[in-house]
């Protein structure tokens, strides 16, 4: 009975991992058998799900291996919560921001992710379909920093190990500005139409 048992979990096992890959194939259809059986060994090692080391996987190739922004509560230390990275940057930016080691852990699985995907073949011929889905805009001002992700609609705000987003609303953005105002800091961004749209970063940190 319990040989029988052990054969039953190692057959559901098998086909669970086999529908994760064949669902990520659908998404992804350039993920080969080598990629497959990398990603599968970095979830083993990482102490993650395969699920959610591949649906990172897939964020961290599709944008070159440079950066990745999702949402998933594993990763994130909250239900429904968000990741972001940006390789050479600081740490991952996570939802539970105050769980150092999830951070860590996040972001040396991002930066072995990264790595995986450079060494892809086929990285080069999607390169066309990562540089839309791709920070396109960046800056600094004091202590904030930001990144615009057009086809995700949002800013990506960081202040230290907080990130907050902000929904450009459909809104294509053109044009980025940020001042010093009254002590404090104002981010403001045009669309082509030459609509304004204004955030005083201090207050969307409070």
């Amino acid at each position: 009975m319990k040989n029988r048992l052990k054969v039953l979990v190692s057959c559901f096992a098998l086909i669970f991992s086999a529908n994760l890959f064949a669902s990520a194939a659908s998404v992804a259809p350039s993920l080969n058998t080598n990629e497959q059986e990398k990603v599968a060994n970095v979830a083993s090692s990482s102490g993650f799900s395969q699920e959610s080391v591949l649906q990172f996987y897939l964020e961290i190739r599709k944008n070159h291996g440079k950066s990745a922004m999702l949402t998933n509560s594993e990763l994130s230390g909250r239900n429904g919560g968000t990741v972001s990275w940006m390789k050479g940057g600081m740490s991952a930016m996570i939802t539970d921001m105050f769980n150092h080691q999830l951070i860590g852990k996040v972001t040396s699985l991002a930066n072995e992710l990264s790595e995986l995907a450079e060494r892809n073949p086929v990285a080069a011929a999607a390169a066309a379909a990562a540089a839309a889905t791709a920070a396109t805009m960046s800056g600094s001002c004091n202590e904030f920093s930001w990144e615009y992700y057009p086809e995700n609609e949002k800013i990506v705000v960081r202040k230290g190990s907080r990130f907050m987003e902000i929904n450009t609303l459909g809104h294509h953005v053109t044009q980025t500005q940020t001042h010093r105002f009254s002590g404090f800091t104002i981010l403001t961004f045009s669309d082509g139409n030459g609509e304004e749209f204004t955030y005083n970063l201090n207050q969307l940190f409070q």
